[in-house]
């Protein structure tokens, strides 16, 4: 929390200083509007316009005047063509000022070939050809049937002392220029010395060419750097709007900039031109409402994409002649889309108090302002709007045909993704602290399952210490309980001698050992085990009135896990005491078969059998007798994926294991207490 509040207050601090940063320049440029120039620059403000004709433009280089006569015009100067479609070249005479013909000196009479004074236009379109009384001085390349010539830059004509008219006859510069463009526009010229204007004209030069270009190119790289960001980041669709937005400024003024165009593609060129200010000026909109948390419906940028589009289709298919209503209406609107967007964003900024929003509201505003600027330059109303000053200050470059927008969207780009990367660092900072909060919580909770794992572990050894006395009691009840139940058998038959029973206490020691081992020869098959148990039985019985016999299939020897085997074998031992102490039975059959899927053991006798509790399936508590071996019996055959049952067939009881040997059981499954 600590880190994101102080992160906060320095994303605060730096936009504050963007905010002075911004109002300083503001000042500067209010000081230099009011700041008083020492340039002596004297500025043309009448001039002798002609629409010229083919006839007209050949009589021009012998001083022969038009055959028309000439229309006084004030400068600067703004006026639609009548015939738009087709390549028009106009002419208008400049009476240059006394200063130009001022008498020279010794020193400059000897020097008279060198130029002191010139002539400067800060702004010249589709090139020009310039004639000092009568003579050609300089020119760009003007535009003609195959090329049309777009030079969006200033022109310094330097006024040869040779060819200017020292015995007070005026002094005359002539310009003549050819345009497709649907209205002439003829800027304001300034008179003075080159030291004076050489100045000025790269200081024009600088913002028309040098920073446009510098713009340019920085927006590209910022246009493709945002959208790479949002192919990393799809979700982030402030990323792609700020990429797209960055990359239509540069496409405009990339193409504005175009110095040379065939004739045949001006409509495209223009057509674009018209796409790339509807979608610099849709986009800005939608970033926009996007800031403020308020984006547009589809409904809404499905409107606005079929204006944006479908105005220069309609350019495309009318032609140059509708060039002055979209300059005029089509861009009005779009001026007043992102108008509106500026005043929802001022109230955004009102209700949140919020410093990214305020920032980008007054680069909107700068923006607005620019391209109001070049909205008026564009519809040629700049000379009708704009009060000239009577004097050159640095401010009158705010007073011509130069394109200023493209100096206001670059930093509403920088804006844009200033604010995307705060808003990547503030979410940094709080996946920072999710991690953090999470690292935290996972100690916990690992500690909480350390805690959890440890009672487990206890409840786990209480139920292995269960099993295993359930297992020592059921082993002792089978093993040793029968050998003892034998025993007593005889004694009170009086047949045993000390000898027989001391070899019988031994048998009972023995099997003790086997419950507390609980481990048994796995080496050997279950065929012998159950002889030897079968052989030591009728050893024990012998010479009672109860008949003890077996059988046993010739098989191959079956190996099977320890406690397999030693279940079988209590399971044995069991049915065989049962049979001895409950059934009265005086012939006892013991039957071993081996299956290819089944082992099967049975024991069988003539006695009585057991009683129908003795028989059900309730277990009995600990520690009792009676029907508990059963349930013993029935636990065993279980544990090792068998099938106990007792009861009578043929008139004879019977107890059987039924035990699957294919597919074989896991040992973790065969034996009690694992």
């Amino acid at each position: 929390m600590k880190h994101a509040v102080t992160g906060g207050r320095a994303s605060q601090h730096f936009l504050m200083s963007w905010v002075l940063g911004l109002c300083a320049l503001i000042a500067l440029i209010f000081w230099l509007g009011n700041a008083k120039s020492d340039r002596n620059l004297v500025p043309v403000t009448q001039a002798k316009f002609w629409q010229l004709k083919v006839e007209d433009e050949q009589r021009i280089l012998p001083e022969i005047p038009p055959s028309t006569l000439g229309q006084d015009i004030h400068l600067p100067h703004s006026q639609d063509r009548k015939t738009s479609s087709s390549l028009s070249s106009y002419m208008f005479n400049l009476e240059l000022p006394d200063m130009v013909s001022a008498p020279l000196d010794a020193g400059a009479k000897r020097a008279a070939g060198i130029p002191v004074h010139g002539l400067l236009f800060l702004q010249i379109v589709n090139g020009a050809d310039f004639y000092l009384n009568g003579s050609w001085v300089a020119g760009l390349p003007r535009s003609n049937e195959a090329y049309q010539w777009l030079w969006f830059r200033p022109m310094l004509v330097p006024l040869l002392p040779s060819l200017l008219h020292q015995d007070g006859r005026p002094n005359v510069l002539t310009v003549v220029q050819s345009t497709y463009s649907p209205y002439l526009t003829v800027s304001r010229p300034y008179v003075g010395t080159l030291r004076d204007l050489g100045l000025v004209y790269e200081m024009s030069y600088f913002f028309t060419s040098m920073l446009s270009n510098t713009s340019n190119v920085f927006c590209f790289v910022m246009g493709f750097f945002m959208l790479s960001a949002w192919l990393i980041a799809p979700k982030k669709k402030q990323y792609a709007l700020t990429g797209l937005v960055t990359l239509a400024c540069a496409t405009l003024f990339s193409l504005a900039q175009l110095q040379m165009l065939p004739a045949e593609w001006y409509v495209t060129w223009r057509a674009t031109i018209y796409l790339s200010i509807g979608l610099l000026v849709s986009l800005m909109t939608a970033f926009v409402f996007s800031f403020i948390q308020q984006p547009l419906s589809k409904k809404q940028i499905l409107l606005i994409f079929a204006y944006v589009v479908g105005g220069p289709l309609i350019y495309t298919v009318a032609g140059i002649q509708s060039e002055i209503l979209m300059n005029r209406i089509w861009t009005t609107f779009l001026l007043l889309l992102y108008f509106y967007a500026t005043v929802r964003l001022a109230l955004y900024c009102f209700q949140t108090r919020s410093v990214p929003a305020i920032f980008l509201l007054i680069q909107s505003i700068f923006c607005i302002v620019l391209g109001l600027h070049d909205y008026v330059a564009v519809a040629g109303w700049l000379a009708d709007i704009y009060l000239m000053p009577d004097s050159w200050n640095w401010w009158s470059l705010s007073h011509e045909g130069l394109y200023l927008l493209s100096l206001g969207v670059p930093g509403v780009s920088i804006i844009m993704a200033c604010i995307l990367l705060f808003e990547y660092r503030d979410q940094a900072i709080s996946v920072s602290n999710a991690n953090e909060f999470l690292q935290t919580s996972l100690h916990e909770r690992e500690k909480e399952l350390n805690e959890s794992y440890s009672q487990q572990k206890k409840l786990e050894l209480s139920e292995a210490t269960r099993l295993e006395r359930d297992r020592i009691y059921l082993d002792m009840h089978d093993g040793i309980g029968s050998r003892l139940v034998n025993t007593m058998f005889r004694l009170r038959q009086g047949r045993l001698e000390p000898d027989a029973i001391e070899i019988m206490l031994k048998d009972c020691l023995s099997d003790l050992r086997l419950v507390i081992n609980a481990q048994i020869d796995d080496q050997g098959d279950i065929q012998n085990a159950v002889f030897d148990h079968c052989l030591l039985q009728e050893l024990t019985l012998q010479g009672s009135p109860m008949s003890f016999s077996y059988e046993l299939c010739n098989a191959a020897p079956l190996h099977l896990p320890p406690q397999v085997h030693l279940n079988i074998l209590r399971i044995l031992q069991e049915s065989i005491t049962n049979a001895i102490k409950h059934s009265q039975a005086s012939e006892i059959h013991v039957l071993f078969e081996l299956k290819p899927q089944e082992l099967l053991l049975s024991v069988i006798d003539n006695g009585i059998g057991l009683s129908a509790s003795e028989q059900s399936n309730d277990a009995p508590s600990f520690g009792t007798s009676g029907k508990h071996g059963v349930m013993g019996m029935l636990a065993r055959a279980k544990a090792i994926g068998g099938e106990f049952s007792l009861g009578r067939i043929a008139g004879k009881t019977r107890a059987q294991l039924q035990l699957p040997l294919a597919p074989m059981q896991s040992p973790s499954l065969l034996g009690i207490g694992e």
